[in-house]
């Protein structure tokens, strides 16, 4: 069935649903399968464990599911529900209650997802992105297809929930602790079946969501809730109801807030011999101390500090330290370098601060925890013994940089046999789970002046974040210990990596900037293979940035350093590089020879790997030449040589060629076929500036194909991603080229939009006689729109341009058409 994207999105999915299985395209020519589960089961979605002793929210309650019924049952749009309340107020709880009854009663069968974003606690505080990273893994989408940016993984992840609803088997998501619409927006999906709960201490006016306000509880309530507790682990416990006014007091002295009610309850579970007004007289002394002193939250803090003086001094201390870790949870392992101990015993005292509702169990993960970010707060106030912290902290990076390192060496296939991982999966499900806790650690290490840390970590975490397609966080970790690196080769490695973090990110300027800075250093400590490196991607930066003399120049030195080195397959990497930029130029003589050496050196070593990518200069350089039968054999031989490399990447770059080739042949369907598989493989390999290119190409096949209309779509994708990234002169290319189709669709006036756009990006790369092409077909499209006046301007402006450019024929020819309109054409 296909189903026609909204009115705010550019992407189509096509899908057919058999047997439970979805089989879906989110962007066009990108297919990706999807286990439609009957329903998404708790344990993998994140939703916790609901109290079994809730009371007081009834009213509230009823309001939110009464919502989700109302909708269950006229089939509209389903609101926006948002609960909002003061710290520790049951925000989170209502939420969960709710989601199992709703659950339970059939309003969304195809279950829940949910995710805790920490939007209050500064150093754990998830993005959308990262959000969106987990929900996709919790829908069956493998791995090897949550790459790319925001914009495809958004679609993906829309589009599956709509495929869910669509099948009757609509999702609630659940986004709980928000601080900012920032960490909402980009999770709200646009189908309006999908139900959608946030909760915040802030009303997100912007959301236009249906609010739920917390209060504290009423006083009754909040007795009930202690009773209910106590109870509930001690059935026979009968001190609360025994001396009800002592217990009012203690909710009172508590706040009546939920966090500290709990707190209490737990308390009086541990000590069944306190009676209850010791208890009342304790907590009030608490209270007056810190009212003395004018803390802020002294209802809650006052709870904390009881529970927290009832601790032993071992489950104190672990308390305390669990503070210092930077993310947003932490394994049962880390938490015993935290505490020094043995791993059995450490699972022993967290079980411990659990009883004390002082730590949570993340949802979904058993071996990890986490802390409500107030009594997080309230950890790292508490006194320590002389240096513990300090140590700790350092045992804490100790312990993550070991495991990066072992990371970092199983990813570059040179795992050693000490290694903490099996093999590559076994590395990444680690890596996944930490990733806050490893790109948050540079930023903790520098700030207690153990920035060293931080510089090994941006090493080692380098070909994880980038393989990985995490190039913002590549970016972030590489800068922050660049700026704090001491050693000058260290630092040059650093900023070296970081060109390949933007040049990946498809913004080859920053790219430029960081590999000449590499290469000077380099050079200046006569590290010979590192600069050659750093020169090479110089290279390949400044030649997408059409600095072409540079680009030769950055190519001929690195060629130099490596042949002075002896290292050939080095040697034919700077070749290749040099090939692409004299292929740019037009100088095809040169390139082919260049290619050819290059050839020779990576058949002569028996490097098949190389061997694919001189096949594909080759295939590109025949084609620039018009050599298309030869372009087309060239791009076949590298499609097989890739095929039993096994190499996916190889795969899709040479069936792009391929088919470039084959349209220039005249075959438009296959050359169609060729680049939809292309842009599929690349889109779910992350490399989206490859896929927008093909996207362009397919469109080029479409229009040869008679299919204007289907072409544009591909050309304004591919636009908009140039765009995106700054890619001026890919960008130009791509709405010459929307125009065109938009034209021969009888889309004139979107047409000379387009056509406008690449008028204005042509002129602001310098590039006069593109920018000529432009308002010339930028006016034709603008009579065709019944639009004269305008047309004439257009001439006009390509007039203008032409006599800049010296060319007196098209002038003339353009004033002749100013002219024809009704203007002077002068």
């Amino acid at each position: 069935m296909n189903v026609e994207p909204g009115p705010e999105s550019s992407y189509t999915a096509d899908a057919v649903i058999t047997g439970g299985t979805f089989f879906g395209t989110v962007i066009q020519g990108r297919y990706i399968t999807v286990n439609l589960q009957p329903q998404l089961q708790p344990a993998r979605t994140g939703l916790p464990r609901r109290s079994p002793t809730f009371v007081g929210r009834e009213a509230e309650a009823t309001a939110l599911l009464g919502l989700w019924a109302a909708d269950e049952e006229s089939e509209g749009p389903v609101p926006v529900a948002m609960i909002t309340g003061m710290p520790g107020v049951g925000k989170t709880e209502l939420a969960i209650q709710c989601a199992r009854r709703a659950l339970e009663r059939g309003y969304f069968p195809g279950g829940v997802l949910y995710a805790d974003l920490f939007g209050y606690d500064e150093a754990s505080r998830l993005t959308a992105d990262a959000v969106l990273y987990g929900f996709l893994r919790a829908l069956q989408v493998p791995p090897e297809h949550i790459v790319g940016d925001r914009q495809f993984l958004s679609a993906l992840y829309f589009s599956i929930l709509d495929r869910y609803a669509a099948e009757g088997k609509r999702l609630l998501v659940i986004l709980d602790n928000a601080s900012s619409p920032d960490q909402v927006r980009p999770l709200l999906p646009p189908d309006e079946r999908t139900g959608f709960l946030v909760t915040s201490r802030n009303t997100m006016a912007v959301l236009d969501a249906q609010l739920i306000e917390l209060n504290t509880l009423k006083p009754s309530d909040a007795v009930e809730l202690v009773d209910r507790s106590v109870r509930h682990s001690r059935p026979s416990d009968g001190r609360v109801q025994a001396d009800a006014d002592s217990a009012s007091t203690i909710v009172r002295l508590a706040g009546y807030l939920p966090l500290a009610l709990r707190i209490v309850a737990a308390v009086l579970i541990r000590e069944p011999g306190l009676p209850l007004g010791d208890f009342e007289a304790e907590f009030a002394e608490e209270h007056r101390r810190l009212d003395e002193l004018q803390v802020d939250d002294r209802d809650v803090r006052a709870a904390f500090h009881l529970s927290y003086r009832r601790l032993s001094a071992a489950q104190a201390r672990l308390f305390r330290l669990l503070s210092l870790n930077p993310g947003n949870d932490l394994s049962s392992e880390s938490a015993a370098q935290l505490d020094d101990a043995a791993n059995d015993q450490t699972r022993r005292t967290l079980r411990d601060l659990l009883d004390a509702h002082l730590v949570m169990v993340t949802a979904g993960a058993a071996e990890r925890w986490s802390m409500h970010d107030l009594l997080r707060l309230f950890a790292a106030e508490q006194p320590e013994e002389p240096g513990e912290r300090d140590a700790a902290r350092v045992r804490l990076l100790e312990h993550y940089l070991d495991r990066a390192r072992d990371l970092d060496r199983t990813m570059r296939g040179a795992p050693t046999a000490e290694s903490s991982f099996e093999d590559r999966t076994q590395a990444l499900t680690w890596a996944d789970a930490e990733h806050s806790n490893l790109v948050s650690a540079g930023a903790m290490s520098i700030a207690s002046g153990e920035r060293r840390y931080a510089v090994e970590l941006a090493l080692v975490l380098a070909v994880y974040l980038t393989t990985t397609h995490r190039l913002k966080d590549a970016i972030d970790v590489g800068a922050q210990a660049a700026a704090v690196a001491d050693d000058a080769l260290v630092k040059a490695r650093i900023i070296n990596n970081l060109g390949i973090a933007y040049f990946r990110h498809g913004d080859d300027a920053a790219a430029a900037r960081a590999y000449r800075d590499a290469a000077d250093v380099f050079q200046s400590l006569d590290a010979a293979r590192l600069y050659g490196i750093a020169l090479n991607g110089l290279g390949q930066a400044l030649r997408n940035l059409r600095r072409f003399d540079e680009a030769i120049d950055a190519f001929r030195q690195a060629i130099g350093v490596f042949e002075s080195l002896g290292i050939a397959q080095l040697v034919a990497a700077g070749l290749n590089g040099l090939g692409t930029v004299l292929r740019a130029r037009g100088e095809i003589p040169k390139a082919l020879e260049v290619h050819e050496r290059e050839m020779r050196i990576l058949v002569e070593i028996g490097d098949e790997a190389g061997q694919s990518l001189a096949l594909n200069s080759l295939g590109q350089l025949m084609v620039r030449a018009g050599r298309f039968e030869q372009a087309a054999e060239y791009h076949r031989r590298d499609l097989e040589l890739n095929e039993r490399l096994g190499d996916d990447l190889g795969q899709a770059r040479a069936r792009s060629n391929l088919g470039i080739a084959l349209r220039d042949l005249g075959d438009a369907a296959a050359a169609a076929a060729c680049h939809r598989q292309a842009a599929e493989v690349l889109g779910s390999l992350g490399d989206r500036r490859s896929e927008a290119v093909a996207l362009d190409d397919l469109g080029l096949d479409l229009m040869a194909a008679g299919q204007p209309a289907e072409a544009a779509d591909m050309h304004r994708r591919a636009a908009e991603f140039h765009g995106s990234v700054g890619d001026k002169f890919k960008q130009a290319g791509a709405l010459d080229n929307l125009g065109t189709a938009l034209s021969a669709a009888g889309r004139y006036a979107e047409a000379a939009d387009a056509h406008r756009q690449d008028w204005e990006v042509s002129r602001s790369l310098g590039e006069a006689e593109d920018a000529a092409s432009a308002a010339t077909a930028m006016a034709v499209a603008l009579e065709a729109a019944g639009l004269p006046h305008d047309a004439m301007r257009a001439y006009q402006a390509a007039a203008d341009l032409y006599r800049e450019l010296g060319d007196a024929v098209k002038e003339e020819a353009m004033l002749a058409q100013v002219r024809r309109l009704g203007g002077d054409g002068s």
